[in-house]
């Protein structure tokens, strides 16, 4: 018996140590920016009347093998109109700079280059393209200068307004035409292409609507990484190093009201 005990200890030694989740009490609101919008009328109850956007002060390291999850209880503010929320994360790069999406999100097969300088202040541009018919005005799409074919620069913030026009030239090549200037000087041969995705933030979840009853949400995602230049609003984008948990609080309704109690994030 004394053997078998022996055993079960040692075999207890080696077992891996499974680490306890990370928590953050998303009810404290020092652990918020712009906490001045924020009441706590009673014990555990957070309350916030009209549009705001929520972010955590302190971003979180995004980690392949963990799992990132926002869960508690929302409901409207005595006689509140009907609103929504949404719950999701903005990206940063290892200087802590927030990056929109179009800084990772490269449109397939868009890959060109500039026929001829390009200053500070210019909105029109003429390019080469090894598609030419990629290359139209859709909402949205921009240009991402200095780009590699094998995608090796994203996450990647030179980038443009969106395009107006693009019209063919009789020699191939093509004039671009943006809703507003270059922030650049660029010189002919400068590798581009298109992208997409100007929003900051990344949406996980939408509550809608959000009514006078409690109701759970509870939202996880993995730490996983897509491949360089795809987003699906499903994973993180390639290049992200941390992550900044936002929520956005009667952002249809100036005039509603919104409860939360029991609200915490998870990384485990």
């Amino acid at each position: 018996m004394k053997k078998l005990i022996t055993s079960i200890i040692a075999a207890a030694a080696v077992m891996p140590a499974f680490a306890a989740p990370e928590t953050v009490n998303l009810m404290d609101k020092n652990v918020w920016e712009h906490k001045y919008m924020m009441r706590t009328p009673e014990e555990g109850l957070l309350r916030i009347s009209g549009m705001y956007c929520i972010r955590l002060k302190t971003p979180a390291k995004l980690d392949a093998a963990k799992k990132y999850t926002i869960r508690g209880k929302v409901k409207l503010g005595e006689n509140s109109p009907v609103t929504e929320i949404s719950v999701g994360f903005t990206l940063l790069d290892k200087t802590g700079r927030t990056m929109p999406l179009n800084n990772f999100w490269a449109i397939k097969d868009s890959h060109a280059q500039l026929t001829g300088a390009v200053k500070n202040g210019d909105t029109v541009i003429k390019i080469k393209a090894e598609n030419p018919k990629v290359w139209r005005p859709v909402p949205g799409w921009a240009v991402m200068f200095q780009a590699q074919k094998d995608l090796s620069d994203l996450p990647n913030e030179k980038t443009s307004a969106d395009l107006a026009k693009v019209e063919k030239n009789a020699d191939g090549t093509q004039t671009v035409t943006l809703k507003s200037p270059v922030k650049y000087d660029l010189p002919a041969g400068t590798q581009i292409r298109l992208c997409s995705g100007y929003s900051i933030y990344f949406n996980l979840y939408k509550m809608k609507p959000v009514t006078s009853e409690w109701q759970d949400f509870n939202v996880s995602i993995s730490g996983e990484q897509l491949p360089p230049g795809i987003y699906n609003g499903k994973k993180f984008p390639a290049g992200v190093d941390s992550i900044r948990l936002f929520i956005m609080v009667n952002w249809l309704n100036k005039k509603a009201t919104t409860e939360f109690k029991d609200m915490v994030m998870e990384i485990e």
